[in-house]
């Protein structure tokens, strides 16, 4: 998708099912500081998905809680932001594939994080391509550089 997020769009456009009530951080690192430029998110599903550093994402926003497939093969650590964040913290990422969601959102500062969960290595809900398809015309498909900042 090309569309850019409104020039207003603030935390509070975030849709409900999108919104599971905190600040989340996937990374397979072991960190308790995210540095400025990080991505965090209030999906605690695409964190963890990201936490695995996949190739390739897809997510069904068809229900009341979205699904997630991914194609990542290594352990993580799911993260919460460990202090409150405002709207003058974070900003949409202006390479977001889906901007009209706003479930990727990067630092304005250092944030403090908490460990919350270990996410062991285990089989990707997704085949190595990625060719799981959605129930609803919406799928989200980001394929990633070689790097992710953390």
């Amino acid at each position: 998708m090309t569309d850019e997020h409104p020039a207003n769009f603030t935390i509070s456009d975030i849709p409900a099912h999108l919104d599971d009530g905190a600040w989340f951080h996937g990374s397979p690192e072991t960190l308790s500081l995210l540095t400025i430029g990080s991505s965090i998110t209030r999906s605690r599903a695409v964190a963890e998905a990201f936490s695995r550093r996949p190739t390739c994402l897809g997510i069904d926003d068809s229900g009341d809680r979205i699904e997630v497939c991914h194609n990542g093969r290594q352990a993580g650590f799911l993260y919460a932001i460990d202090e409150p964040v405002s709207d003058a913290d974070v900003y949409p990422h202006p390479k977001s594939s889906a901007p009209a969601l706003g479930f990727e959102w990067l630092t304005n500062r250092p944030l403090r994080l908490r460990k919350i969960a270990d996410l062991p290595l285990s089989d990707p809900p997704c085949q190595p391509d990625c060719p799981r398809r959605p129930r609803s015309p919406f799928l989200l498909m980001l394929t990633f550089l070689t790097s992710i900042p953390p």
